[in-house]
């Protein structure tokens, strides 16, 4: 589910392939192109950047994430870190 406040509106939301377990925070960035799979928490102010894909893990709270990442496996990215690239 999309916070109210999230950067993405709730309408456009359905743009980003995502699961039905995905919860985004207040003022999130998605950018086009990102890939939501089962389990994908992103905190608040966090943001996702195009041609990322997320599955099974957490964005912490302002953290930024791409572009072209792929994060998975319960893998969590601490507040205010930043990857490029592959994470597993």
């Amino acid at each position: 589910h999309v916070n109210h406040h999230s950067t993405v509106e709730a309408s456009k939301l359905q743009e980003f392939p995502q699961h039905h377990d995905t919860k985004i925070g207040r003022d999130v960035i998605i950018e086009p192109n990102v890939f939501f799979g089962p389990g994908v928490v992103v905190e608040e102010g966090a943001e996702i950047r195009s041609f990322s894909h997320l599955e099974a893990c957490t964005v912490g709270e302002g953290a930024v994430v791409g572009p072209f990442a792929r994060l998975r496996l319960a893998l969590r990215i601490a507040p205010g870190i930043g990857v490029l690239g592959h994470a597993t």
